[in-house]
């Protein structure tokens, strides 16, 4: 479930981008992500890789950065704005939050 809301945040937020910022293009958005994440997302789209060692670098155009000095993943557009990937309910458990 984490992986298919993530997933669609980024396709928002990529659409979003593409639609407001005129040269996207040319510079699109990046994704800073702690491994955990790029790990889990790979194993939820297994199947759609070429191979099984195929490595999670791209999300919907974007390229995938992995940064262990970051606690959840984020799209980064080009003028440095960051856009939370994690739904609200996972960014709320990652910090140990119960409610």
């Amino acid at each position: 479930m984490i992986a298919d809301e993530s997933l669609a945040n980024i396709e928002r937020t990529v659409r979003m981008l593409s639609t407001t910022q005129d040269d996207f293009d040319e510079r699109p958005a990046v994704i800073a992500a702690p491994q955990w994440w790029i790990d889990e997302i790979s194993r939820a789209c297994g199947g759609k890789k070429v191979e099984a060692t195929d490595l999670l670098d791209e999300i919907h155009g974007c390229k995938v950065v992995a940064r262990e000095d970051i606690a959840e993943p984020f799209t980064i557009s080009a003028d440095g704005r960051l856009f939370p990937v994690l739904p609200d309910w996972a960014r709320r458990a990652n910090r140990g939050e119960t409610q």
